[in-house]
């Protein structure tokens, strides 16, 4: 996620939080506190969605090794 798609998400939680509950202020500063831890630990574990293209090129590749090793198979027997 990056940073702008992060400021777009806290932005719509301040919005809909300040717009449904105005009284509860407390809610909105939590809401945010846990929006923000969350995406912190997300960003130093690293782990993001992979792109398509890799993931076609490793389903590609996986595919040609068992491919591989069926032909070899055949050849054997």
């Amino acid at each position: 996620m990056s940073d702008e798609e992060f400021n777009e998400r806290e932005d719509k939680i301040s919005n809909r939080m300040s717009r449904g509950r105005e009284t509860k202020a407390n809610s909105l500063e939590d809401s945010i506190k846990h929006f923000r831890t969350a995406y912190e630990h997300a960003k130093k574990m690293g782990r993001g969605t992979p792109s398509k293209k890799s993931v076609l090129l490793n389903i590609a590749v996986i595919f040609g090794f068992i491919l591989s090793i069926i032909s070899v198979s055949a050849v054997l027997l």
